[in-house]
């Protein structure tokens, strides 16, 4: 019998955790190869080849904590992109770390049939935000450092 998925069936994963992130709205990844064209003098039609792969996404999370003073739900993910400096304006800060993301499409108890799709990544977007009477959201978005690795595929 088919298996569509829908929202409820994504899952994001950070770093080693076994846990999906909590509260993750949604999550995209995106993969565009350049061409090089090998086209020579005489021929009459455009002649390519593959060239380099790059990888980049992004995740929705609605900001939240378990309780009172507890850890972010996207903690990971802010602390590898977002680094304090020691003084106000100075511009030594440390470097963003790259991240570990996992995403998966579940499918039922025990994942045995998961789809996953891992990357390391550096972060390369933070947008946060607060309105008045809505949940605030935290936007961040991707790119892959090489290429992508899984124990199990979304392509199957």
């Amino acid at each position: 019998m088919a298996n569509f998925y829908t929202g409820k069936d994504g899952e994001l994963y950070i770093g080693s955790s076994t846990t999906a992130a909590g509260q993750i709205k949604s999550w995209s990844y995106s993969m565009t190869m350049a061409v090089i064209e090998t086209t020579s003098l005489g021929d009459t039609d455009r002649l390519i080849t593959d060239g380099l792969r790059s990888y980049n996404g992004s995740c929705s999370a609605a900001y939240y904590t378990a309780s009172a003073g507890g850890t972010s739900n996207v903690k990971d993910l802010l602390t590898a992109s977002m680094k304090p400096g020691s003084s106000a304006g100075d511009g030594v800060n440390d470097a963003s770390d790259k991240v570990v993301l996992k995403l998966r499409y579940s499918e039922g108890t025990g994942n045995t049939n998961a789809r996953d799709i891992q990357f390391e990544v550096y972060i390369t977007n933070v947008t946060m935000g607060s309105s008045t009477g809505e949940i605030s959201n935290v936007e961040f978005t991707w790119e892959a450092n090489g290429a992508p690795y899984t124990n199990t595929t979304m392509i199957n």
